[in-house]
């Protein structure tokens, strides 16, 4: 019976390790953490009864893989290539670690390699330190595979798990030196062994709590930036909107500035008279080249930002006006796109912008082009943040394609290192 326990958690502690391996490195295709384990849960338990009814090496390794790849390829956003991938990966790791701790314990404690089939206490404090092992190089692992960048940051958070699970595998050493070396009691056989579980389970748990932590921590990061952003959008735009109504009055009475002008005679009142209308309208930066509110709003803050920041930008959307998006998602998107091209302008020599949006072949597009003196840092098509806070950092892309989902569009950008400018492109399904 005890036997039957002991696989029965290895293996769902196989799958937690699992869970944590692909919850680091993909995003989850079920919400539900119950459901996750529910499924792993059934799985690693369908694998563990096959090793028990088997018994082979060979059959346990392929069972390992076709459960890793069947539960990274239910449970998260991976395609099956990459599942199959990763699955081989995780076999290959797990065999290495039980190669790894089961010679080394072998040749240093001077005990037969099979010693563990015969005694459960021993085999449930080696499996302990094979799989707490096999955890700790996976976690390792994923830092590298990982799609964002390692950094200082990162190593910084993860080093304390990584002392304690080095501290785990020390501890189930010295039980097993212990169970090897001393007579032990019955009582004392059965304390360490449900220790030595209690011990792995630990490890998973608290490695799941701080993935789970980290992960609430930059969305409440990622909901806070946003919600900056858009109430200090929103105080602009209305800023704007106010000196747009404003201009309108001051453009209604022109005409009587212009009579009162042709009724002075004297220069001096004349200049005067103009100064003081000179003075009142400056300011007002509202232009209106296309037919979406927003988007002329939008124009003309980064207008006058560029204006502000010796960046010169070009319009040209007399073609699409966006008018099948809403006005939050055009602020979303074009805020984002911009802001990172006035960031990426502004360090470049030539600090030029052009922005144009049109109608190709059933699309509308937005095509953003800036100087950019150095090439982006990114990983595959993914951008990387050059900010020195990344976790507060780079969600104005993330966003944007957020965004574009709810109309099917769809990003993408490209370096030219000759010409030294960047280039981004979204397209837009017209309705």
């Amino acid at each position: 019976m005890l036997w039957i326990l002991s696989n029965v958690c290895i293996y769902i502690f196989e799958m937690l390790i699992a869970y944590n391996y692909f919850y680091r490195n993909y995003s989850k295709k079920i919400s539900s953490d119950l459901k996750i384990f529910a499924i792993g849960g059934v799985l690693f338990f369908i694998a563990s009864v096959i090793f028990l009814l088997f018994g082979k090496e060979v059959i346990n390794l392929s069972v390992f893989f076709v459960i890793n790849t069947i539960f990274a390829y239910v449970c998260f956003d991976i395609s099956i290539k990459s599942a199959i991938i990763q699955g081989a990966l995780l076999d290959v790791l797990m065999s290495c670690s039980e190669l790894v701790a089961i010679f080394s314990i072998s040749t240093l404690m001077g005990i037969p390699i099979n010693t563990y089939k015969n005694d459960i206490l021993i085999y449930v404090i080696l499996a302990s330190i094979c799989k707490t092992l096999y955890f700790l190089i996976s976690q390792i692992v994923s830092l590298v595979v990982k799609k964002d960048k390692l950094d200082e940051l990162k190593i910084k958070h993860v080093l304390p798990l990584i002392v304690f699970l080095s501290l785990a595998i020390a501890t189930c050493t010295l039980f097993l030196l212990i169970a090897l070396k001393v007579d032990l009691s019955y009582s004392y056989k059965i304390a360490i062994f449900i220790i030595s579980l209690v011990f792995i389970f630990a490890c998973a748990w608290i490695f799941i709590y701080y993935q789970t932590f980290i992960g609430n921590e930059r969305k409440i990061n990622e909901l806070r930036i946003e919600n900056e952003r858009q109430e200090i959008d929103s105080k602009y735009l209305n800023i704007i909107e106010q000196n747009n109504k404003n201009l309108s009055i001051l453009a209604h009475d022109i005409k009587n500035h212009m009579l009162q002008i042709k009724s002075m005679e004297n220069a001096d009142e004349i200049h005067s008279y103009v100064d003081s209308i000179v003075d009142e309208v400056q300011g007002y930066g509202y232009v209106g080249i296309s037919k979406n509110k927003t988007l002329d709003l939008l124009i003309s803050k980064y207008l006058n930002l560029c204006d502000g920041r010796g960046i010169k930008i070009t319009f040209d959307v007399k073609t699409a006006n966006l008018n099948g998006i809403a006005p939050a998602d055009i602020s979303t998107i074009i805020n984002n796109l911009l802001d990172n091209a006035v960031e990426s302008a502004e360090k470049s020599e030539k600090k030029e912008i052009s922005v144009s949006i049109f109608k190709k072949q059933g699309h509308e597009i937005i095509n953003i082009i800036n100087s950019c003196d150095s090439k982006p840092k990114a990983k595959g098509d993914k951008l990387l943040t050059t900010k020195k806070e990344d976790s507060i950092h780079g969600y104005g892309t993330q966003s944007v394609i957020k965004t574009l989902k709810k109309y099917e569009g769809v990003y993408s950008w490209e370096y030219d290192e000759k010409e030294k400018i960047f280039e981004t492109n979204v397209l837009l399904p017209m309705e």
